[in-house]
């Protein structure tokens, strides 16, 4: 398989640095697109079954969407591996972040935005290993295509096929014994919609004129907003004065993005 758009990072934060290092190198002189963490033998999941987990996310039109990759793991790992992917025809894969994860290891990204593939690892190696837990893996930042809303967005598991015939897929590495674990898989649904959050009088920008919107609203019986849900910006399925309070803080303080709204 040639792939001619590949980015590949590998992490200098951790000391596996170096292993890592000279997995990419191994993986370039092989003539590689992908690397691989799943070179143990597959076994059955005694227990509570290992989870990769995307929970509902949502995003409005013409934003970034943030996908948070969640995990469950119930015995010790020496690595996670994910391979997803998503539809091209209406996203673009921009980064792979790991800087809120609950897994400190070496890290790889590997984008294939031709196929709509993204391969990321985080892998320990001697006595460390990742305790079981429900953790944050990585969040995928995808940008948007300019098509409108709404519309649904998948998020799903796939598998790559390397030169020679290898097939590999969504993997947790157990450390002890070391054997590869497949995990079940959930969620992974999304949804772009038609609106801007904090949009109150649905121009397509958040800015003082929907400060402005709102209180004429909520205090000399305005207009009612166009997209009730965009008039909501703190998420409470109500439309009142604390959504003015919000915009303010996010107009004039850089407070925080505005939210999904409920309001109907």
């Amino acid at each position: 398989m040639i792939v001619v758009n590949i980015r590949i990072r590998c992490s200098t934060l951790y000391p596996l640095a170096l292993s890592l290092a000279l997995l990419c190198q191994g993986m370039a002189a092989a003539g590689q697109n992908h690397l691989s963490l799943s070179a143990n033998p597959p076994i059955g999941d005694p227990g509570i079954p290992d989870t990769l987990r995307i929970d509902y996310f949502a995003a409005g039109l013409g934003r970034q969407i943030i996908v948070p990759v969640r995990f469950f793991n119930d015995e010790n790992l020496g690595a996670l591996q994910i391979i997803v992917s998503y539809d091209t025809a209406s996203l673009v894969i921009d980064s792979v972040s790991f800087l809120n994860t609950t897994v400190p290891g070496a890290q790889f990204v590997v984008l294939d935005s031709i196929a709509g593939k993204v391969n990321a690892g985080i892998f320990l190696s001697g006595v460390g290993v990742i305790p079981a837990q429900t953790g944050l893996f990585a969040e995928l930042y995808l940008s948007q295509k300019g098509i409108p809303g709404p519309m649904a967005v998948i998020i799903d598991t796939t598998s790559i096929v390397l030169a020679g015939g290898t097939t590999i897929r969504t993997v947790f590495s157990a450390s002890n014994p070391a054997v590869s674990i497949f995990p079940m898989f959930a969620g992974g649904v999304g949804e772009i919609l038609n609106y801007v959050p904090g949009d109150a009088d649905n121009n397509g920008k958040v800015n003082i004129a929907d400060i402005t919107f709102l209180i004429a609203r909520i205090f000399n019986f305005g207009p009612p907003p166009p997209i009730p849900a965009a008039a909501d910006p703190d998420g409470s399925c109500r439309i009142n004065i604390a959504d003015v309070t919000f915009l303010i803080s996010r107009i004039f303080n850089f407070g925080t993005e505005p939210m999904v709204g409920c309001a109907e």
